[in-house]
Formats: C-alpha cells, structure tokens, sequence
C-alpha cells in the first residue's frame, strides 16, 4: 500500500510542477492598491506572510501522512474491529468543533498562539498514532488530528487575508499552493520511508517534526494591512 501511495505522490508532484507557471501569475489577476505600501511597509507584512506560507506548506506535510495511513496503522497496530472506522469517526467528531473553538480561543490569546499550541498537538497526535502500539493511542493521535488540523487552516487563512491586504486573493492562491504541495509530497515521502523501515513509526516521527518547525516559523507577531484612505 506504501508503494502504492508513493507512486501516487510522484505523480501528483508532477501535476504540480507543471502548474506552477499558471500560479505565477496570481499577483497579477489583483488590482493594484490605490495607494501602494511603502518599501519599509511591504517588507514588514511579506517577511510574515512568507512565514505563515512555509508553516501552512508544513501543516500540509505533516497532517497529511497520518490523514492518508492512519486505516493502515490502525490494521498494523490493533486487532480490534472496526478500528479504522472508530479512528475516523474520533477524528470528524473532534473536527465538527474545533474551528468554532480555534476562533473562541483566538480571541482570548491571539491567533498566532493558539496555532503554536495546535501544531503542537497535532504534531504529539501524529506520533501517537504512527509510534504507538494500541487501540488508545490510535483514538488519541485521531482526536489530536481532529482538533487542530482544521482550526490551523480556518486561522492561518484569516490571518493571511489581513495581512496581505489588497492582495489577499494572491497571498491565499500562494498559501494554497503551497498547502497542496506538502500535501501531495506527504505520502510520496512517508511511503517511500514506510517500505524503508517497514513501519509508520519513522514517516510519522518525520511528520511531527515538520509541524513543530512550523511552530517555530510562524511570525511572532501580525499586523493587519492598512487599509486604502
């Protein structure tokens, strides 16, 4: 299944390869701003926006190798029936509330906190249920998916729109493209390591390591654009 997935992935990289010419030119389907930001304005606004563009390409990478395996390490590691079905209902339940809870707790401690503390989740999720060996640790990394993955996205994407400003249609095309990127490389790259090591458990640990990196690259702070007078 792991060969299976990583040829898949070899080809999805290449779908992307070649439509990376038509996503070039994003900036150019936005109308310009009336009144341009200034030299030191843009710098301030694209060192962060290309921040949280590397974290959502992370995000990408790393939600997606449990997302896509996660039935054949339910199989691999437990006997219990239905399994894989139970870890993906733990996972859409825990999905259902978590984009109105990420906005909740936003409000209380920023954004770009509660995203730090939710790729940290996520990334413990990931290592329970590609590391661990039992049926609790399969429905425990599924919940830890559940609750974040979504959340990052729905926080991520509204910071990003306010930031960029007049080209927030860009930015989110840019975002987008890269989500899709590590998303598509994800299973190419972690089934390549699964037929390698003959387990989840070295592709998962990889997984949790991006999306603590993408902890670290988020900016320390956002501004939202100014707007047009």
């Amino acid at each position: 299944m792991a060969g299976q997935w990583a040829w898949l992935g070899a080809c999805a990289d290449l779908c992307t390869a070649a439509a990376l010419p038509i996503l070039a030119r994003l900036p150019n389907l936005v109308p310009p701003a009336a009144t341009p930001p200034s030299g030191p304005a843009r710098a301030r606004s694209s060192g962060p926006l290309r921040r949280l563009i590397t974290a959502y390409a992370l995000l990408g990478f790393g939600y997606v190798v449990t997302a896509t395996f996660i039935v054949a390490m339910a199989r691999q590691q437990s006997s219990a029936p239905f399994i894989d079905a139970l870890c993906w209902l733990v996972v859409g339940a825990t999905a259902a509330p978590s984009v109105p809870l990420g906005h909740w707790l936003a409000k209380r401690y920023g954004s770009l906190a509660v995203m730090r503390g939710a790729f940290g989740l996520e990334a413990l999720g990931v290592l329970l249920a590609g590391c661990g060996h039992s049926t609790l640790t399969l429905i425990a990394g599924g919940a830890c998916l559940g609750a974040t993955f979504l959340s990052i996205t729905a926080l991520i994407i509204t910071l990003a729109r306010d930031a960029a400003g007049p080209a927030a249609d860009a930015t989110v095309g840019w975002m987008t493209a890269a989500f899709g990127s590590g998303q598509l490389l994800g299973p190419f790259v972690a089934g390549r390591v699964a037929q390698w090591s003959g387990g989840f458990a070295l592709p998962s640990a990889l997984a949790a390591g991006l999306l603590l990196v993408a902890a670290v690259v988020l900016p320390r702070n956002m501004a939202p654009a100014a707007r047009p007078a």
